[in-house]
């Protein structure tokens, strides 16, 4: 029948574990089929939020996705189990996930589930574990500051991406820095890299932007670029506070 989020309960209790322990198991012989239907999906999740389950415990729920992280990234309910795996167990139990992306990470960003997958690595995730995924992304940086899905990507590498790809981020962005402060989707990454940018470099970026009272006018005046404008402002003022 039916999983029912409502009806799902996971306690570890010493009169319980047992069958506790029995239940995780067979969630994780079938835990691929689970994963790719809503309430399976769900299921996973609640039994990887259980009290008591340990880290080891929930990187075996979801072992039958090893092979299998790139299609279980693109489902719209497998999605979810992966995020959620990330975000609950050390870095160092995801590695197979990075592995399974790598060659493919700028495919990754520009779809609108394994966007996402991307996004929960860079934020549980050391620099130095993503790396080699960033190292794929920055050749396309461009591209994916513009794109609807990869723009979300490229504000991830500026607030948690470690600082060498930060700079050459925001060195791309200062290439065409009105262009991209005036794009849509773009301007959210150049108003992250205001944010989260090294000093020095935001000062690149702000006299890419607008090197004289004129052009940050013109800025403020456009309807998407009005907002880089602003946070251009929020900037100047903080500094001269």
């Amino acid at each position: 029948g039916k999983i029912h989020r409502r009806s799902v309960s996971f306690n570890f209790d010493p009169a319980s574990s047992l069958d506790m322990r029995a239940n995780l198991e067979g969630l994780s012989q079938c835990s691929l089929a689970l994963a790719s239907t809503p309430n399976g999906s769900r299921l996973l999740q609640l039994a990887m939020e259980a009290n008591g389950v340990s880290d080891s415990v929930r990187v075996q729920l979801i072992d039958q996705l090893r092979g299998h992280a790139w299609e279980a990234a693109g489902s719209p309910h497998g999605n979810h189990v992966l995020q959620k795996l990330i975000a609950s167990v050390p870095p160092q139990r995801l590695q197979f996930i990075i592995e399974e992306l790598a060659g493919r990470a700028a495919e990754a960003a520009e779809h609108q589930k394994r966007c996402r997958i991307l996004e929960r690595l860079l934020e549980h995730c050391p620099g130095s574990m993503t790396a080699r995924l960033v190292e794929e992304l920055l050749p396309k940086a461009s591209w994916l500051a513009r794109h609807p899905f990869g723009n979300f990507v490229m504000q991830h590498i500026l607030e948690h991406g470690m600082p060498e790809h930060r700079q050459r981020l925001v060195a791309i962005l200062c290439k065409d820095a009105g262009r991209y402060a005036r794009h849509k989707a773009a301007s959210n990454v150049v108003r992250a890299a205001l944010m989260h940018a090294d000093p020095e470099d935001r000062a690149e970026l702000v006299q890419a932007l607008a090197p004289d009272h004129q052009e940050l006018m013109n800025l403020s005046k456009h309807k998407v670029g009005s907002f880089v404008s602003r946070e251009i402002k929020f900037l100047s003022k903080k500094h001269d506070a």
